[in-house]
């Protein structure tokens, strides 16, 4: 892509945002992924005006999966309105602050 994977072990920066979180030996990238230090959004650059995502270069997307870390299973969920409701108002309790419940 822009030679930054190209031979010798390179230094590189990483930028999280707009936060540059410092220069990194690509030898060592692969340990810092493992250790969930970097993140598939942040990004690479050999020059410091090229950026890769980490997620989208080819040395480095299969360490980041594309499954979600948490699958949630709820089943079938009841769809009476009382149930709708009672969610509804559960959710719009917790969002303003109110913590207790009761019906």
């Amino acid at each position: 892509m822009f030679g930054i994977f190209q031979g010798k072990s390179e230094t590189l920066t990483v930028r999280r945002g707009t936060e540059i979180l410092g220069k990194v030996q690509e030898k060592n990238i692969v340990p810092i992924i493992k250790n969930k230090k970097f993140f598939g959004s942040d990004r690479i650059s050999k020059d410091g005006k090229k950026w890769l995502r980490l997620d989208k270069t080819s040395k480095y997307k299969k360490y980041f999966s594309s499954e979600p870390a948490v699958k949630m299973n709820f089943g079938k969920l009841d769809q009476s309105p009382k149930y709708i409701m009672v969610c509804t108002f559960a959710v719009a309790s917790m969002a303003s602050g109110i913590m207790s419940l009761s019906i």
